[in-house]
């Protein structure tokens, strides 16, 4: 399911190229892929880049990072259905990228950042049950996150479009997210019953590593989409030649 998402989310997004190639920000400086410290040169530019990118880059269609909108998420695990809508994320803008590195032997991208403290707040809505507990409920929540750690993996294609340039692509991906600890708080449980609600919610802090075994990955997933979705729309307003130097096309 992971990668027919990826599928369909590069093809909407190759709808989208409809307007000329655009060059690198002058802020984004450029690695030759002949630089035998490729690997570092690349990193330390990226760590100059992003402080420019959590406003936002609409030209580039980056959205603002922090915080960050996200209309809606779904994701269901086993018997648990999650459904998140009007999600607003602080946080970001004090990520800390620890690893980038691009192969282009492999067509590979691999980042690694940590934000030390992520807050998530929004609506929700979720039914079934979460470690054999029947969990129901609809309302507001909000969560938060101290040391979250993110890796995103993802392979590329590339692809000439319709300007007779050649684009990266991002094909199919991998999300991977860790915490040194998380809060959540979930209004609105089990129809408004208080008592069912504050006992759910201090359970799922108590025991929140086990939560997050249980029902982690597949809302990672869906999280995941939306930062594919992100990069994948950013890679096509730029040509591959215009991104790194001494490369083949």
């Amino acid at each position: 399911m992971q990668k027919c998402f990826a599928i369909v989310a590069s093809c909407c997004c190759l709808l989208l190229l409809c307007e000329a190639a655009l060059k690198l920000p002058d802020f984004v400086k450029k690695c030759s892929a002949k630089d035998p410290n490729f690997d570092d040169c690349v990193f330390e530019h990226a760590k100059e880049t992003i402080p420019h990118m959590i406003d936002g880059l609409k030209k580039y269609r980056i959205p603002v990072l922090d915080p960050i909108h996200v209309k809606e998420m779904r994701a269901n695990v086993g018997g648990l259905d999650m459904h998140g809508w009007d999600l607003v994320g602080t946080g970001l803008r004090n990520v800390q990228l620890k690893n980038i590195k691009i192969d282009l032997k492999k067509k590979e991208i691999t980042v690694e950042v940590l934000v030390p403290k992520a807050h998530f707040q929004g609506k929700y809505e979720v039914n079934g049950k979460i470690m054999s507990l029947p969990i129901t409920g609809k309302g507001d929540f909000e969560a938060t996150f101290d040391d979250l750690y993110a890796k995103y993996v993802t392979t590329y294609e590339l692809q000439k479009m319709d300007d007779e340039e050649v684009y990266l692509v991002p094909t199919i991906y991998n999300v991977i997210f860790e915490t040194k600890s998380a809060n959540v708080r979930m209004d609105n449980l089990f129809n408004g019953n208080k008592l069912l609600g504050d006992n759910m919610n201090k359970f799922l802090n108590e025991n929140w590593q086990d939560v997050m075994k249980e029902a982690g990955q597949s809302t990672y997933n869906a999280l995941g989409l939306v930062i594919h979705n992100i990069f994948s729309g950013t890679t096509l307003t730029v040509a591959y030649k215009d991104v790194f130097d001494d490369v083949e096309v």
